[in-house]
C-alpha cells in the first residue's frame, strides 16, 4: 500500500522540483519514465529547458542511475539527441566502461 502511496504522490507531482520530489534525482526521472513511459520525459527533455538540463547534467556525471536515464531514453528531437551525445562525451571520463557500453549498443559512435 505504501508503495501505491508514493507511485501516486510522484504521478501527481509529474516530477517537479518539490519539497518531495527533487528535480534532479534520477530515481525521481526513472520512476517517471516507468510511469508515463520514455517517449513522454524524452518529449519533456525538449520542452521543460529545466528539466531536460537537469538530466542532462546528471547524465554528465556518469553516475550509474542517471545513465540508467539515458540507457531508458531516446531523444526526441536533433537538438534533444546532440544534448544527449555531449552529456555522454562529459560522463566518460567518470565512468568510461558504462559509458561505452551505453554508446556501443545504443548511440552510434
Amino acid at each position: 500500500m505504501t508503495a501505491v502511496a508514493w507511485l501516486s504522490m510522484i504521478a501527481a507531482t509529474g516530477c517537479r522540483d518539490s519539497a518531495w520530489t527533487p528535480m534532479g534525482s534520477a530515481e525521481v526521472v526513472l520512476s517517471e519514465i516507468e510511469l508515463g513511459g520514455p517517449p513522454e520525459v524524452s518529449k519533456r527533455i525538449d520542452s521543460d529547458e529545466n528539466f531536460g538540463r537537469t538530466v542532462m547534467g546528471g547524465i554528465a556525471t556518469g553516475d550509474s542511475l542517471w545513465l540508467r536515464v539515458a540507457d531508458k531514453l531516446t531523444p526526441a528531437s536533433a537538438a534533444a539527441e546532440a544534448t544527449m551525445s555531449i552529456a555522454l562525451a562529459s560522463a566518460l571520463p567518470h565512468s568510461p566502461d558504462k559509458v561505452l557500453a551505453l554508446v556501443s549498443d545504443k548511440y552510434p559512435l
